[in-house]
């Protein structure tokens, strides 16, 4: 995963979404996972499929059914998080007098593991600007 900088929240998330299926033909493995899985090349993509196979391989041995593992993997993997780019594009609107933002995101984290449709845009990966440092990370010499 850190080899290809794959976002560890919403990976665990979208993990719930593959079957224990090991009838799923190889090129259909990775499509729950297309969202974290960004500019792989072959060679990765191979590995991944392979880690895959063996997951579901897993999963099927498990004897637990798709919908019971989702739905535990679910209440414990976020789909929304709470990053540093929201907060600060909230923080920007409020020192402007808007809150709105402020007021979408409190509505939104109030219930992380919940399906939000109207709220989707912030369960997404976050954008290029936001991995610049002050964005992504930030210090404290308090």
């Amino acid at each position: 995963m850190a080899v290809d900088k794959v976002d560890y929240t919403n990976f665990f998330r979208l993990l719930s979404n593959i079957k224990a299926d090991p009838t799923i033909p190889e090129d259909e493995l990775l499509i729950p996972l297309k969202a974290v899985l960004l500019d792989i090349g072959k060679e990765r993509k191979d590995a991944w499929t392979s880690w895959v196979k063996s997951y579901v391989q897993e999963l099927s041995a498990s004897g637990i059914s798709d919908e019971e593992r989702k739905t535990a993997m679910n209440s414990v993997n976020p789909k929304y998080i709470l990053r540093n780019y929201l907060c600060q594009s909230a923080i920007d609107a409020a020192e402007q007098g808007d809150f709105e933002e402020v007021r979408r995101l409190l509505k939104v984290m109030a219930r992380p593991y919940d399906e939000q449709p109207e709220m989707e845009k912030y369960a997404r990966l976050p954008p290029a600007w936001a991995y610049r440092p002050g964005v992504c990370m930030l210090s404290c010499s308090s």
